[in-house]
């Protein structure tokens, strides 16, 4: 009965002993956990910070590269460059809106000299203006001389300068060029329609040269091309799908097997390839290489689907 006894505290002390060293691991490995910093988030977090103040004018194309850098080292899984990545993005957007206050000083300044000067240069006028007119009427009248019209009696005044229906043309050329430059100026960085462009390439990033038959298997290379001119920095995410004629569209995309996911950050008038390659894993006719793009709606505040999408039609079979 002792011995049973004795092997039984010894069991139960090893167990103690063993349950202590877990815990210990956890706690020890807890705060490191906690320490690890998140990534995606920070990216998200500063990408709407950049909206921000693109929307001031801004120029925050530094920082959206960075953002972008930051997406492509998390989809490869180097979390460490894609954290150094993220951290310099708050000293771009520093550098940048200290930038467009500089310039907006100067462009105020520019506006107040030339208003002043303007101001200054209606006084002198105002005060000459009597003097002026009456010298220019002196001149004007002096264009003026008496001739004979041939077959009539009378004399008739005429003027050797440009005739009133003349001028009259060329001020109105002058005032349509003047609003059609004020205009082209008012206008100039608005989008009217803005929009973006989803495309998938061939290997070659050609438009054209699809594979028609894929060997189940083996690896299927393809570029996906994104572009943004929409007015704004645009966060988009690139859903990949693998279906078939089953595979129907709704607001929430295509009922397909995901088969991977991409996420870029442009800005307006940027584009983007993105390289895929992916494997079919069964055989099949008439599958489909669904493309679906989705982009941050700041309204709701996540991820819509665009309604645009497009796909590549190919059969699978287990031989070349």
């Amino acid at each position: 009965m002792i011995p049973l006894i004795k092997v039984f505290s010894k069991l139960a002390s090893v167990r103690v002993g063993a349950l202590v060293a877990a815990t210990c691991i956890i706690l020890i490995a807890l705060p490191v956990a906690c320490s690890q910093p998140d990534v995606r988030g920070l990216v998200f977090k500063y990408y709407l910070e950049a909206l921000e103040a693109s929307k001031s004018g801004i120029d925050v194309s530094e920082a959206v590269r960075l953002l972008n850098d930051a997406l492509e080292k998390l989809e490869s899984g180097d979390l460490a460059d894609a954290l150094s990545y993220v951290e310099k993005v708050p000293d771009s957007l520093s550098r940048a809106r200290a930038s467009f206050e500089e310039a907006r000083r100067r462009t105020l300044l520019l506006a107040s000299t030339l208003l002043a000067l303007g101001l200054a240069l209606a006084v002198v006028a105002y005060k000459r203006l009597p003097t002026l007119y009456a010298r220019f009427m002196v001149w004007y009248l002096s264009q003026y001389r008496f001739r004979r019209v041939r077959g009539r009696r009378c004399s008739t005044l005429k003027s050797t300068i440009i005739s009133e229906e003349v001028a009259a043309v060329l001020l109105a050329i002058i005032v349509v060029a003047g609003v059609f430059a004020i205009s082209q100026v008012l206008m100039a960085g608005r989008v009217v329609e803005p929009f973006c462009a989803l495309g998938t390439l061939g290997p070659h990033k050609k438009i054209g040269d699809y594979p028609s038959r894929v060997v189940v298997g083996e690896p299927v290379k393809l570029w996906i091309y994104v572009g943004n001119y929409m007015g704004y920095p645009a966060y988009f995410r690139v859903l990949v799908k693998l279906g078939d004629r089953s595979s129907v569209m709704s607001e929430k995309g295509f009922n397909a097997p995901l088969i991977a996911s991409f996420e870029r950050i442009l800005a307006h008038n940027e584009s983007t390839l993105i390289p895929l390659s992916f494997r079919v894993e069964r055989e099949g006719t008439n599958l489909r290489h669904i493309v679906e793009l989705w982009m941050y709606n700041e309204t709701v505040g996540k991820f819509t689907f665009t309604n645009r999408w497009n796909q590549v039609l190919f059969n699978a079979t287990r031989t070349g």
